[in-house]
């Protein structure tokens, strides 16, 4: 039911196509036994309107003594949200829970959502209605064919009137067309816009594992194939990229994935070639295939000399070895002298 409706829907299963053949066994007057219908639709509607709250078809329903519950088998359905589909399933089996105003799907589910055309795969679906709730527990797959896009866990929480999944149990995520990979703890896809938000301790790699961002929080924007990762107290975001030597830190980081560019936003610190060479800028982006640093606001130094140039852009060519100052004022420092005891 639509969380803008606050009055009850009626949850009585209709029965809106005719048995194939006559119900086997007949209940008895006396003694009500089991009813076993074959291939029926069962439904709810709202309240208001009469607007289809779902719509299941079944080959074969057996509801209980007390009519309370219907076990259902070879389903095809249909969850809506104010008349529009949200979600079609298909399951071997499952189970209407009349007074609990639930929907239970066991035994393999699959299911399909309009937009993008967002599939999961689940053992067992369970739908509730008053909270506009799906839960899905597995393993559970949710994918988008188009980018071949896919993410896995443990178990799924569905929002269907917002698009909105949430993931976890481990979770692991990758697009062999864009080329990534992420884990973490748990993770949000919302599908509209198309947006992947991970918590608790996030990983993000490129599948040929050049590259490794490490971090507390992570958007990937699907659509654009890009990560925004972003610091949580004092703990940073990191990435590297082992065949340049590089090694960023920064409160936040977007990595831009088809533009092989990373910018480091806040408190940015780099170690960059071999040997090393040290950066401290507000703001830096690092080029991936030439191998280059933009610092703004930065300054450069190298362990073991005792010089430091500060400047309003510092660029770093690595494949040539050469740091330009620019934008402004250079400042040159003598720093003092270690000594050696």
């Amino acid at each position: 039911m639509s969380r803008r409706h606050r009055a009850p829907a009626a949850f009585a299963c209709l029965l809106l196509a005719a048995c194939s053949g006559p119900p086997e066994p007949a209940p008895s007057q006396a003694n009500e036994s089991p009813l076993v219908l074959q291939n029926i639709v069962l439904s709810e509607t709202t309240s208001r309107g009469g607007a289809l709250v779902w719509e299941l078809k079944a080959q074969r329903a057996e509801y209980s003594r007390d009519r309370s519950s219907a076990s259902i088998q070879q389903i095809r359905g249909v969850f809506y949200e104010q008349g529009r589909k949200v979600l079609t399933v298909e399951a071997p089996r499952g189970e209407v829970r009349v007074a609990a105003r639930e929907i239970l799907l066991t035994g393999g589910v699959k299911a399909l959502a309009p937009v993008r055309e967002t599939a999961f795969d689940a053992e067992r679906v369970q739908w509730l209605p008053d909270r506009n709730r799906l839960e899905a527990t597995g393993p559970v797959e949710l994918r988008q064919p188009k980018d071949r896009v896919r993410v896995r866990g443990k178990r799924l929480v569905g929002d269907l009137a917002a698009q909105i999944y949430t993931l976890d149990g481990g979770v692991e995520g990758d697009s062999a067309v864009q080329k990534i990979a992420l884990s973490a703890p748990s993770l949000t896809w919302s599908l509209v816009p198309n947006r992947v938000t991970a918590a608790g301790g996030v990983t993000v790699r490129d599948l040929a594992r050049q590259i490794r961002l490490v971090a507390p929080r992570a958007v990937w924007q699907v659509d654009q194939n890009r990560v925004v990762a972003t610091a949580e107290g004092n703990r940073p975001v990191t990435a590297e990229q082992p065949a340049n030597a590089a090694r960023l830190q920064a409160r936040q980081m977007i990595w831009d994935v088809p533009g092989r560019t990373l910018t480091g936003n806040g408190q940015v610190q780099a170690e960059m070639g071999r040997p090393v060479q040290l950066f401290d800028a507000a703001r830096a982006t690092y080029r991936i295939a030439d191998n280059v640093l933009v610092a703004s606001d930065g300054r450069y130094r190298k362990p073991g000399e005792n010089t430091s140039v500060e400047g309003p852009v510092l660029e770093a060519d690595f494949g040539r070895n050469t740091v330009r100052a620019s934008g402004g004022r250079v400042v040159t420092r003598i720093l003092p002298a270690v000594i050696q005891k």
